[in-house]
């Protein structure tokens, strides 16, 4: 690392330090060599009460919501032939530590998780992305969904084993309306945008089923790709998952884990609306998660759950609030599993970077047909954008 280079990073830290910096890309540094650093983030905190009329469970936390806050580092070399080089990280941690014993869920998840560690090529051609960040595959379904963002969603824990109903982190619409695309490792493409039109694609480190006893090869990685066209009062998109997985030396059997999704959104004269639809087979997640399979005990046989997922939102924005409801269902039809949620929330900015949040969910689990929980909660929270 040169003495400028050094010079640059010392400088950001120090604006950061004295919190001069307000706006979305707070730390925004240049050297006389052409590096430039850049910070930027989110900080938010909620307060959640929430109550199960299945096990008569009450509680109340001070947590994070469905995004973490999270501080972001840029660091850019200096073009060349048109060409630009970024060092990209994030490190992400929820508020809440370890609630303790009994019905609170805290888990220590005020650990910090380093989601993002790429490098980011981009020119006239397009990005390429090399490392770990986010996934690609129901992207544009999560981050369409408006009454998660800068909110809570679904809680995480819910109440198996007496976990709690509320956990240090929440869970947006995962299993409600969307997988969760996680944090994996990649090779990514992403085309520039083409008159509106603009796709990703991705090999990705592959789902490694490890709740299967093992008996799997990731022989190839995983593939993930999305088309989007948008406009001004709207876009639409398209995306597609596979992976297979090959029976091991000994035992076992092969499979493949798919899943496709598509999503529209409109927006005019303030009002907005989103739908997305998402069908999966064996999948619930990126890296952090695990291949879903049905087994049976000497893995000779392996089917993967189907999952059926969607949702609607609808919100109206006037001046610097907006109001929503917003509904959606996971379902998955092997074990006859129903998750239903719904929401009501209002969010104001108070300032470009502070908004306020205030919802209403309730969330309803059935098996088999029997309820295993019906929860409902409120939140209250803001979230800071820098």
């Amino acid at each position: 690392m040169n003495t400028k280079y050094k010079l640059v990073l010392a400088v950001s830290s120090a604006v950061l330090a004295m919190g001069m910096a307000t706006s979305a890309g707070a730390a925004d540094v240049g050297g006389k060599d052409g590096w430039n650093v850049a910070f930027d983030g989110q900080v938010n905190a909620f307060y959640v009460a929430a109550k199960d009329d299945v096990s008569h469970v009450k509680e109340s936390r001070i947590v994070s919501g469905w995004d973490p806050s999270k501080f972001n580092a840029h660091i850019a070399a200096p073009k060349q032939g048109g060409v630009a080089v970024t060092g990209n990280f994030q490190f992400a941690a929820n508020i809440a530590g370890n609630a303790g014993a009994g019905v609170s869920g805290g888990n220590g998840q005020s650990g910090i998780d380093i989601r993002v560690l790429d490098i980011n090529i981009a020119g006239d051609f397009g990005s390429i992305g090399l490392g770990r960040s986010w996934g690609i595959f129901n992207s544009m379904t999560t981050i369409n969904e408006y009454g998660s963002g800068n909110g809570v969603g679904g809680l995480c824990s819910g109440i198996a084993g007496n976990a709690g109903l509320v956990g240090a982190g929440n869970c947006g619409r995962i299993g409600y309306g969307y997988t969760w695309t996680a944090f994996s490792p990649r090779i990514e493409y992403d085309t520039p945008n083409m008159g509106g039109f603009s796709a990703r694609v991705g090999l990705f480190d592959p789902v490694n089923p490890t709740s299967a006893g093992k008996n799997f090869q990731t022989t190839s990685p995983r593939f993930e790709g999305e088309v989007t066209f948008a406009t001004k009062m709207f876009k639409v998109w398209g995306g597609a998952m596979s992976q297979s997985l090959d029976k091991g030396n000994t035992t076992g059997t092969s499979t493949k884990i798919t899943g496709m999704d598509v999503g529209a959104n409109f927006t005019i004269a303030g009002f907005g609306i989103t739908g997305a639809y998402t069908n999966s087979k064996g999948f619930v997640g990126g890296k952090e998660s695990f291949a879903n399979l049905n087994c049976n005990a000497g893995f000779t046989s392996c089917d993967p759950y189907k999952w059926k997922q969607g949702y609607v939102d609808v919100s109206y924005t006037f001046g610097p609030t907006m109001f929503g409801v917003s509904t959606g269902q996971g379902k998955q039809d092997t074990q006859h599993i129903k998750n239903n949620l719904n929401m009501v929330y209002v969010k104001h900015n108070f300032t470009k970077q502070l908004i306020g949040n205030v919802e209403y969910d309730v969330a309803v689990n059935k098996t088999n047909g029997v309820k295993t929980f019906d929860e409902k909660h409120i939140a209250v929270g803001a979230t800071y954008n820098f």
